[in-house]
């Protein structure tokens, strides 16, 4: 992992797969998804229906993961990922070429 400057404050670059960076980014989709449907399943009385906004909206949240995911299944497995620090999205290195 390197650090860059960006704009006063250091900034984290990790580069991987693109394989790998799918995967993370649509597990923590499902993770979001999943834990309030589990909550419902196993207690009812929860209130399913804060249970069930919290998991709707965060599978609207997760369409731009969703995209992303459809968008790197074009790519390169091998190709490298590096993840926009500061806007929605992602940049392909692609040594091959």
């Amino acid at each position: 992992m390197d650090n860059i400057e960006g704009k006063g404050r250091k900034i984290a670059i990790d580069i991987v797969k693109a394989n790998v960076f799918a995967v993370v980014i649509m597990v923590v989709s499902a993770i979001l998804f999943l834990v309030p449907f589990f909550l419902i399943w196993k207690d009812r009385k929860i209130g399913s229906l804060p249970m069930l906004a919290w998991g709707i909206f965060f599978i609207a949240a997760a369409a731009g993961d969703i995209w992303m995911t459809w968008l790197l299944t074009k790519e390169n497995p091998k190709s490298l990922v590096l993840d926009h620090p500061s806007e929605a999205g992602f940049y392909i290195i692609d040594e091959e070429k």
